[in-house]
């Protein structure tokens, strides 16, 4: 979460190294009226961290949990789910991380870092292929790039291969701890170690 252009609170602010520009916060809070989505922002985001870290133990053909398509309209029961995240790894690298999926498949996976602020890629995965195709910035390019379709690359190539690349990466999706202080979802509101 990103801090806004202003001066006020700066004690939680901070600016991580190399992104002088850039301005996180410490906290943030998320707040409204009752029934406003506010859970359902923590239970995706928990969603999304739990596949990653579990896809895993999908066998062939098993349905994928986190796909929960909006029951009030019948056209997004066929319509993939979709989550982008852009976070920070342990080497200060900006890491971005989309996918893509419905009940059965993985349709999109891509995976992208930013040395020295311009893009490269790491891999892509499109179009529901359970092949991966690696961008220049994967550094093991005798890795296994076939996955079965309901499970992701990057916990594949972590847990089944030993990538230590994509091993830092999936540990700090791993490392998410979510505290849920009513007790009504199957997860623990959000906290960071």
């Amino acid at each position: 979460m990103e801090g806004d252009s202003g001066e006020t609170n700066m004690n939680n602010t901070f600016q991580p190294a190399p992104y002088e520009k850039l301005r996180l916060l410490k906290t943030a809070v998320i707040y409204g009226p009752n029934a406003s989505g506010k859970t359902n922002i923590i239970a995706a985001f928990y969603e999304c961290c739990r596949f990653i870290v579990n896809s895993t133990d999908l066998k062939l053909d098993d349905p994928i949990r986190g796909y929960q398509p909006f029951k009030l309209d019948r056209s997004s029961g066929t319509q993939p789910t979709s989550f982008k995240m852009v976070f920070g790894g342990k080497d200060n690298l900006k890491y971005q991380y989309e996918i893509s999926f419905n009940a059965q498949q993985i349709w999109t996976e891509f995976l992208t870092f930013y040395p020295n602020g311009q893009a490269v890629i790491l891999f892509t995965r499109t179009n529901g292929h359970t092949k991966v195709e690696l961008g220049e910035g994967f550094l093991d390019k005798n890795i296994k790039r076939k996955v079965l379709k309901n499970r992701l690359f990057l916990s594949e190539s972590a847990n089944n291969s030993g990538d230590s690349q994509m091993g830092e990466i999936y540990s700090y999706f791993k490392n998410i701890e979510f505290w849920n202080l009513l007790n009504n979802l199957d997860m623990h509101v959000l906290a960071r170690k």
